[in-house]
């Protein structure tokens, strides 16, 4: 049977939202609101103010990376979190949820990245203060991000400063610093990497609803609502975290000078309080940010 173009319309539509909804379900209104602004401008007629598919705007990054302007303009933010102490010495503070997208509200990786990139290309700075105060982040654009501190840390005087909590994503960065103070009662550490998969259907077979699954591997569609985690999947899950876990560790060993038996003693998940931290050579110093910035004072 041959299906009417209204239904096609429908069905389509429906498609859309599914996969609105499975993307970016935070996004979902505003895309929603989109696309039916297209579907009336094309019902009426009159397309002249829906602006092409290769315009700035529709293109996904673009898209957030101009809103993400507009709102640090309306609310009058630097992007770059940047404060000039003096003309010598740069803080650039690292707060909230580490994400791999550029927004004004938490720390980012995009960002972080031009914020190192900026120091060091400024002659005017002689040294800079990296400010933690973050619980971690993805692991999707820590590494890239890294790279960039590490080029910043290799011409210029480059501290990481604990100022509330510094943990897993943050330390990892904090580790590229070329030394990293604490406050006494601030903490830091949480180092490792973790993966969370859901097994639900024990819940979903008392209800008396079959999660149906056609897969070409053992490993594809791993996660998928209501279906069964086997015991393939587990293993691959914990592959997956051992093989960031590796990164990770590589860049603490190596920022710290640490050996195998060291970073085993410190990579558990555990966390420390500044004074407990500088006794295990997570740290070097315990200083507060304004302690610490006096001691630059006197280097530069």
């Amino acid at each position: 049977m041959k299906r009417s173009r209204h239904s096609s319309v429908t069905s389509r539509q429906q498609w859309q939202d599914t996969l609105l909804w499975a993307i970016r379900p935070d996004c979902h209104q505003h895309a929603h609101a989109l696309l039916e602004r297209i579907r009336t401008a094309n019902r009426v007629g009159d397309t002249s103010n829906i602006p092409a598919p290769h315009s700035r705007g529709l293109h996904r990054d673009a898209m957030w990376e101009n809103y993400t302007e507009n709102v640090a303009d309306w609310l009058a933010l630097d992007l770059l979190s940047i404060d000039l102490i003096d003309p010598k010495i740069a803080v650039i503070s690292v707060v909230g949820e580490l994400l791999d997208f550029v927004n004004p509200f938490t720390a980012n990786y995009p960002l972080l990245k031009q914020a190192f990139e900026f120091c060091r290309a400024n002659e005017n700075i002689k040294a800079v203060i990296v400010r933690f105060k973050t619980p971690g982040g993805t692991v999707s654009g820590l590494h890239e991000c890294a790279l960039a501190l590490d080029a910043l840390a290799e011409t210029k005087l480059t501290i990481a400063q604990v100022d509330g909590g510094c943990y897993s994503a943050g330390y990892y960065l904090g580790a590229h610093c070329g030394s990293i103070c604490c406050g006494p009662t601030d903490q830091l550490g949480n180092i490792g990497t973790v993966s969370t998969l859901y097994d639900v259907s024990k819940m979903f077979e008392s209800d008396g609803i079959r999660t149906i699954v056609k897969r070409t591997g053992d490993i594809k569609g791993i996660g998928i609502f209501g279906d069964v985690v086997t015991p393939v999947q587990e293993e691959f899950i914990q592959h997956i975290v051992d093989a960031h876990f590796a990164y990770f560790k590589s860049a603490v060993m190596s920022g710290r000078s640490m050996s195998e038996e060291q970073f085993a003693a410190v990579s558990d998940g555990r966390w420390w309080l500044g004074a407990e931290a500088i006794d295990i050579g997570i740290i070097d110093r315990i200083s507060t940010l304004s302690e610490t910035v006096e001691l630059v004072k006197q280097q530069i």
